[in-house]
C-alpha cells in the first residue's frame, strides 16, 4: 500500500508538471490514451480472457462517465492545489 501510494504521488507530481503547460482535459486524454494500450495488452495476452458482458450496461456507462469526470476533476485540482493537498483529497474520497 505504501509503495502504491508513493507511485501515485509520483504520478501526481508528473501530472502537475504537465498541467502547467497543457489543460487538464489534455492531460486526462493522454493519460487515458496510454492506459488503454496497457489494459488492452494485459487483457489480450492473459490466459483465459473472455469478453466482458453485463446486463447492466447503463450502470457500466454511468461508472465510466463518473470515473472520467473524477479524473478530470483530480487533474484540475492538481493545477490549482499543491500535490500534497490534491493527494490528501484523493485519498480521503472513500471517507
Amino acid at each position: 500500500m505504501v509503495s502504491a501510494l508513493f507511485l501515485f504521488s509520483i504520478m501526481a507530481a508528473l501530472a502537475k508538471v504537465a498541467v502547467a503547460s497543457l489543460s487538464s482535459s489534455e492531460v486526462v486524454f493522454f493519460r487515458s490514451f496510454f492506459a488503454i494500450w496497457v489494459l488492452m495488452a494485459i487483457c489480450g495476452f492473459a490466459p483465459g480472457t473472455t469478453r466482458v458482458e453485463s446486463r447492466l450496461r447503463t450502470a457500466l456507462i454511468l461508472r465510466g462517465v463518473f470515473g472520467a469526470v473524477a479524473l478530470m476533476l483530480f487533474f484540475f485540482s492538481l493545477s490549482r492545489l499543491n500535490v500534497a493537498d490534491a493527494m490528501l483529497l484523493n485519498q480521503c474520497a472513500p471517507v
